[in-house]
């Protein structure tokens, strides 16, 4: 999933095993994310929409949506309808410039979406529906400034309202191995499991189970946490 954070200089992490093992899940086809090189995250609204369009472009090799520019590090739907996380919904593009431009991009980007709405498109209305261009180099944000100064003339004769498009550079960097981490969770899970077995077997059944129920309590929490590691290191790009 996409996510980063607020600040001008936003992170992106990019795993180093998603071109081999990550396929997409309706095409069927492996991602072919090249790290630095020729990626591109859109904010315009509900990402499913603007992911279809994007699949109709030449010269799109894939495309991930997700969430960028919030705060939290599992943001799922719910928590982003909230508008508490401060996240927005992109779609990341994974284009072959030999076949299409990234000047051409820009240029579907701010003729496919309203980018004068603010926190809404259309008849979606939150913070996670406000428009963004977020580049992962200097030279890419460059392009989009550019290209917003163009549309901005255009929309101004045309009677339209500022742009509101965010435009913010992401720091892109090689993934995280967080198998030491899993390891020392498994660890603690694989004490407290038994220390529960070792408690059931010598428990008084006069007494009150709360403690056992505690250890078992924190045992779930503890897999559960494992498995958002688990998640969050296998995902395309990682806060």
């Amino acid at each position: 999933m996409l996510d980063s954070n607020n600040s001008s200089n936003e992170s992106f992490f990019i795993s180093n095993l998603i071109s081999k093992d990550l396929k997409h899940k309706i095409f069927n086809k492996p991602i072919f994310f090249n790290y630095d090189k020729n990626l591109i995250v859109f904010g315009m609204g509900c990402f499913w929409g603007v992911e279809k369009l994007f699949w109709g472009i030449d010269g799109v090799n894939m495309t991930a949506v997700g969430y960028s520019a919030g705060k939290s590090d599992f943001p799922d739907y719910q928590k982003v309808c909230t508008g508490s996380t401060g996240h927005n919904e992109v779609v990341l593009i994974n284009f072959d410039p030999d076949i299409v431009l990234l000047t051409d991009l820009f240029k579907i980007f701010w003729e496919s979406h309203d980018p004068t709405q603010g926190m809404r498109q259309g008849n979606d209305i939150g913070t996670q529906y406000r428009s963004g261009i977020y580049a992962f180099s200097d030279h890419d944000l460059d392009l989009a400034n550019e290209s917003k100064i163009i549309y901005e003339e255009r929309l101004k004769k045309a009677k339209y309202g500022e742009i509101t498009t965010k435009l913010n550079a992401l720091e892109s960097k090689k993934s995280i191995d967080y198998s030491a981490e899993i390891a020392v969770l498994e660890e603690k899970v694989t004490a407290l499991e038994n220390a529960d077995t070792t408690h059931n077997h010598d428990f008084d059944h006069t007494h009150d189970d709360s403690a056992v129920k505690i250890l078992e309590k924190e045992i779930e929490l503890l897999k559960i946490q494992i498995e958002e590691i688990k998640v969050k290191s296998s995902n395309p790009l990682i806060n």
